[in-house]
């Protein structure tokens, strides 16, 4: 990497590492407040869960088909700032339909596509896998701090707390967001950009994306409820489980994924890892001889996604219109929070939270009918054209590799 390369890489990881803090540091323990502002359990619980993925699913395309024209850095400040006023109401939320709006507002943060596009508008294709391989595993290092942060604050503060501990930490974003280097201008084809993000091998990444994260916030419905409801244990206790069990996840992980890009494995390794997260989704509606091997089995196949998905569409998607394809990529993925959420609350109103986190499984059995049609048809993978040559950070002239749908 050049230091203009290296430099981009690390801000851009710790500003996705505040970002996600600020938004999961309240998951592990969100639905036994929602509960109790909403009186009952129902869809407005799984609502206030994840609610903010809606938002974040209408915004991320306009917002990275914006950063497209107007530059990724204006975009990334006002997604931040929005971010920050709906962390702010909802710290000073007094009942559900105020938490719920708040939480729609935390979803207008939407910068995820803006902040992936930018990588790769500052890496060379020679390194981009590398860079990507570092934000992955930076997020998914601040998806587990926040896991346990969230409920081991809380011997300090309240929930309004830790909502005011987001907003801190996205104006901590912002200020970073304007030490990064500037991004080289992409010039965009007069034609064919916009289908360019409808490719068979895209949507199928969008596809797998969305159901990865409604496993997740079906679980985040359900489990908190489950420890808090039928084992008796208080939400501030909870990082008792949650930290042994993803620190262990860590282990094995981050060394797969560096043997998976090296010899180029990640896409066939998604079946197993999908597989092993439905699986892992029915034996947590066991009793607690299985939680902490089933919740360490769905943490390694999760993570092993989490990092892997958007290098593979940053590698599919064409220069000019990566904002575009990020942005659709990021708006499966939390329109997956959000349905997996509201899904959660409807089954949470009718049944318990074991039900809810058995339903989990269900999207797991989707992703894997995805897969099915992918392995037993042609792979799209295998035919990639060139495009033009795109002027990088670095200085260096790179060629993006991917498949134009004839």
């Amino acid at each position: 990497m050049t230091p203009i390369e290296r430099r981009a890489t690390l801000i851009l990881a710790a500003i996705l590492v505040l970002r996600m803090t600020a938004l999961f540091m309240v998951l592990p323990v969100l639905a036994p407040w929602a509960l109790s502002l909403a009186g009952q359990p129902g869809l407005a619980v799984g609502l206030a869960v994840g609610g903010y993925g809606l938002t974040q699913a209408l915004l991320q395309i306009p917002f990275g088909w914006l950063s497209d024209r107007i530059g990724r850095k204006p975009v990334m400040l006002g997604g931040l700032a929005v971010f920050a006023v709906g962390s702010l109401v909802a710290a000073r939320a007094g009942d559900i339909n105020t938490l719920l709006i708040a939480r729609l507002l935390q979803g207008g943060g939407a910068i995820a596509a803006a902040s992936t596009a930018l990588l790769s508008d500052l890496t060379r294709e020679s390194v981009r896998t590398t860079a990507m391989a570092i934000i992955g595993a930076s997020i998914g290092g601040a998806f587990l701090l926040a896991l346990i942060l969230g409920p081991a604050l809380l011997s300090f503060t309240a929930v309004p707390g830790l909502f005011d501990i987001a907003a801190v930490c996205a104006v901590l974003a912002m200020a970073l967001v304007v030490l990064l280097p500037p991004a080289p201008a992409v010039r965009a084809h007069a034609h064919g950009a916009s289908a360019s993000v409808m490719r068979a091998e895209l949507l199928q990444l969008d596809g797998g994306v969305f159901a990865l994260h409604a496993m997740l916030a079906s679980l985040f419905v359900g489990l908190p409820l489950m420890l808090q409801q039928d084992w008796g244990w208080a939400p501030a206790i909870h990082w008792k489980l949650y930290l042994p069990v993803m620190l262990a996840s860590l282990l094995p992980v981050f060394p797969l994924i560096r043997y998976l890009e090296k010899r180029g494995r990640v896409a066939a390794a998604m079946p197993v890892a999908v597989m092993t997260l439905t699986v892992s989704c029915v034996l947590l509606g066991e009793r607690w001889l299985w939680l902490p091997f089933s919740l360490w089995l769905f943490f390694c196949a999760f993570n092993l996604l989490e990092a892997s998905l958007p290098s593979l569409v940053s590698r599919a998607a064409p220069a000019t219109a990566r904002g575009r394809a990020m942005g659709v990529f990021s708006s499966a993925q939390f329109f997956g929070a959000f349905c997996g959420a509201a899904l959660g609350g409807l089954v949470l109103e009718y049944a318990g939270p074991t039900v809810v986190i058995l339903s989990a499984a269900c999207w797991g059995c989707l992703w894997l009918g995805l897969l099915a049609v992918r392995i037993m048809g042609a792979n799209p993978l295998s035919t990639v054209r060139d495009e033009p040559a795109v002027q990088t950070a670095g200085g260096d002239p790179q060629r993006s590799q991917s498949k134009e749908c004839e």
